[in-house]
């Protein structure tokens, strides 16, 4: 706790009065320092979810579908892979190789 204060420039009574059974809630500024000297989101101290993972896991189950197609991608050599991503974006797009000749 004291190095949490000390990290998040408050009194150690300040702190604590924010995570005791007072539940005093800090300025916004404060609660900024305090959640980067615990490496985690103001949220994540407000809510205990945070955002990031639930934007992972919204974004995991919306393209699960294509899991096998970006396990493949990502044995691509780095060497060949804008070659290959521009190759899927073409047939993507209907795109031939011979429509792009000139």
């Amino acid at each position: 706790m004291k190095q949490v204060a000390r990290c998040a420039g408050v009194k150690e009574s300040t702190f604590l009065s924010y995570v005791d059974a007072r539940g005093r809630i800090p300025p916004a500024d404060v609660a900024v320092r305090i959640a980067n000297s615990l490496g985690v989101s103001v949220e994540y101290l407000v809510t205990g979810a945070d955002t990031h993972e639930a934007e992972a896991e919204n974004f995991y189950r919306k393209y699960k579908r294509y899991e096998d197609i970006l396990r493949a991608f990502d044995k691509v050599p780095e060497s060949l892979y804008n070659p290959a991503k521009t190759s899927v974006l073409m047939t993507l797009y209907g795109y031939t190789y011979s429509d792009c000749k000139t």
